[in-house]
């Protein structure tokens, strides 16, 4: 009793909480998901003949791809606390769609069905299904270690670290075209650099002369994203995405730059931070509706129209997810919570028997 007690004081506590957190970076956080979305979204034109439409693709590529970074970014930022409740029904909204999607793939859309594809499904985070999610997970299960290596490092030595690794996973395949992991930096490599990269930011700050010159730095990184993959672009003829991967140096900057700007923005916003709750089902859902409506825009891609069918390609995806999950919450959500609060009560007992013995 006086278990579950405390258990519902943690849940009320968590409620204010969530009432109160930085909306700004709640904001960001959303944003980072749309940008995501919004280079999915596109990455089916890419056979465009058309110059502005070109254009247009490779700018929503050289912001689109800092959202991942900026995702994790706040993750460290904010700094992940292991909560079997939460874990669990992260689990669960990642397992949920992972079947549904396959249903919906096999049954309407008729994409053939393999074993291969149902045990992926059936098993989405071990069969890195979603890499995104797979890589969250791992780190979430690592953060309590990472936590601790952070608290005990010293600045100096927490500096090395960041130097050390940025050297062989960033720098590597910025400057020399080098990749160790082969992966474009979308990997649980790049995913924990991101994390102690926010760690670091909420312990010790950015650097005041990069504070000072935070938009000049910004500005310039993005700009040289574009004009990069605009110049590779224009002597292959096909659209190159080189200098926008997770792993580049100018995206990791310019990540640091937006979320700098964004750490400034103090506000307070339920709206903001109940929409923020929707960012991994918005993720989940995202390929299934892109394949659902790619006959619908891809169509355009020689078009001037490209951009309105992008845009209200997007706008749907959005409204279709906060539908669905609104939905799933509704209909799934007390047994969600129930098993979510039994699990953590054993493994609360546990916890509490190993710690005894």
């Amino acid at each position: 009793l006086r278990m579950s007690r405390g258990l519902g004081d943690v849940y009320k506590r968590q409620e204010i909480m969530a009432a109160t957190r930085h909306s700004g970076l709640e904001c960001l956080r959303i944003i980072s998901i749309i940008l995501i979305v919004s280079m999915h979204i596109l990455g089916n034109t890419f056979h465009t003949s058309n110059w502005l439409n070109k254009e247009f693709i490779l700018f929503i590529n050289t912001l689109g791809n800092t959202g991942v970074t900026l995702f994790i970014l706040i993750s460290g930022y904010f700094g992940i606390r292991f909560n079997t409740h939460k874990f669990f029904k992260m689990l669960v909204v990642v397992w949920f769609y992972s079947i549904v999607s396959y249903l919906i793939e096999t049954i309407w859309l008729h994409t053939p069905h393999t074993w291969t594809g149902l045990a992926s499904s059936l098993l989405p985070i071990l069969s890195k299904k979603y890499w995104f999610m797979t890589c969250y997970v791992v780190l979430y299960c690592f953060s309590p270690y990472l936590n601790r290596l952070v608290h005990n490092l010293s600045q100096k030595s927490y500096k090395q670290l960041l130097l050390l690794w940025g050297f062989f996973f960033v720098f590597a395949p910025t400057i020399l075209f080098f990749e160790i992991q082969n992966d474009t930096g979308k990997g649980i490599i790049n995913v924990t650099l991101a994390y102690l990269i926010g760690q670091y930011l909420k312990t010790y700050g950015l650097p005041e002369n990069m504070k000072r010159h935070s938009r000049e730095i910004l500005s310039g990184s993005l700009a040289g994203i574009f004009i990069l993959n605009t110049l590779l672009t224009a002597m292959s003829g096909n659209i190159i995405l080189r200098f926008a991967r997770d792993n580049n140096l100018l995206i990791i900057i310019a990540s640091i730059m937006i979320f700098y700007q964004f750490t400034r923005w103090h506000f307070s916003s339920r709206i903001i931070n109940y929409l923020a709750g929707y960012v991994f089902a918005l993720y989940m859902l995202q390929g299934l509706l892109i394949h659902c409506l790619q006959p619908w825009y891809t169509p355009y891609a020689d078009s001037n129209l490209l951009v309105l069918y992008f845009m209200g390609t997007l706008v749907s995806i959005c409204l279709t997810t906060l539908v669905i999950e609104w939905s799933r919450r509704l209909l799934l959500g007390k047994i969600e919570n129930k098993l979510a609060n039994a699990i953590e009560r054993r493994g609360a007992k546990i916890k509490m028997f190993a710690d005894n013995h």
